[in-house]
């Protein structure tokens, strides 16, 4: 039985309110305040400092607030389950470390509360840079080759610290790589692992080039290399792992945006110019050199592409430094 013209009419209608709602809604965005919800604690590490200063930035573009959320604990992933279960509207996002959130923690882990794959829309990287190695003051160590020399003697007599487990993956990868039998000491925050460093208690420590800019100003660390392969342009004068004798020692930390999966693509757009025209504000490229982070705009596309290659490139990382997952 055909369906008769008024019929026909009114559901045409239906459909057209249907549709309507979801197109107001990417045309009016934003018109409420938008969330940038962080794993880690507020106020603690480079990452924290990079998302709090483009929120400052970004609500002038937006012209609505932009705030920070921290939601702690399970190395980020509460934060980014939070994010995954929100609604896909722009409104809720995720900034994080993708290289621990998503390329370690689906390693380390058994199970996940989300999908590395499939949990996330992909808005824009942000930053990307290396780890510091960083030795004791006290120690006449200038490079990796004599710090590498001076742990074959001591055996599994020597000691590093983490407090992450990336610490804890390029900590290994460095032992695997270099043949060592150095011993792990976690902590649970860098702060407690600075004394035992200054004092030589610890042999070496792998931090972010936040934390490792301000102790080695306060002389109570000291930078010997980075782990990418090639030099900071922020730390020019200390070398690679790779030019201490450590060969094919790539890693990096990148810090990312990302959306819930099904966000719509003209407000993934409108994020993504809004994210990178705060990365090129000249006051905002300033305070991020004053934390040693290498700025690392792109779009949506740039992004999945790192970000899936960096997963694979991780779980090698991971098995080569031989770590099985929890």
């Amino acid at each position: 039985m055909q369906a008769t013209k008024p019929a026909l009419t009114a559901l045409f209608a239906v459909f057209v309110l249907f549709m309507a709602g979801p197109l107001a809604a990417q045309q009016d965005f934003p018109n409420q305040t938008i969330r940038l919800v962080m794993g880690y604690p507020a106020g603690v590490g480079g990452a924290d400092s990079v998302a709090r200063s483009i929120a400052g930035y970004m609500k002038n573009l937006a012209n609505v607030p932009v705030i920070i959320e921290n939601k702690t604990g399970a190395l980020t992933n509460i934060a980014a389950e939070y994010v995954a279960n929100a609604k896909p509207n722009g409104y809720t996002l995720l900034v994080t470390a993708g290289n621990s959130t998503f390329a370690t923690n689906m390693h380390l882990f058994k199970t996940l509360p989300f999908d590395p794959y499939k949990s996330f829309s992909y808005v824009t990287t942000l930053t990307r840079v290396p780890f510091v190695l960083m030795v004791s003051p006290k120690e006449k160590i200038a490079t990796v080759q004599e710090l590498t020399r001076i742990l074959k003697a001591k055996g599994n007599k020597g000691s590093y610290g983490s407090s992450t487990p990336i610490s804890l993956v390029i900590s290994e990868l460095y032992k695997s790589i270099a043949g060592l039998e150095t011993v792990q000491i976690p902590y649970k925050t860098l702060e407690p692992a600075w004394p035992e460093m200054a004092s030589g208690g610890l042999d070496f420590m792998f931090v972010d080039p936040a934390n490792a800019g301000i102790v080695m100003k306060q002389g109570r660390a000291r930078g010997i290399a980075v782990t990418s392969a090639q030099r900071s342009a922020l730390m020019p004068d200390i070398p690679t792992m790779i030019e201490g004798g450590v060969p094919g020692y790539d890693v990096t930390s990148w810090l990312a945006v990302y959306a819930p999966a099904g966000t719509p693509r003209p407000i993934i757009d409108k994020l993504n110019g809004w994210f990178n025209q705060v990365m090129t504000n000249d006051e905002f490229k300033k305070s991020m050199a004053n934390i040693n982070y290498d700025l690392y705009p792109g779009t949506p596309e740039q992004l999945e592409k790192f970000h899936l290659s960096e997963l694979e490139k991780w779980g090698r990382l991971i098995r080569a430094a031989k770590i099985e997952p929890q």
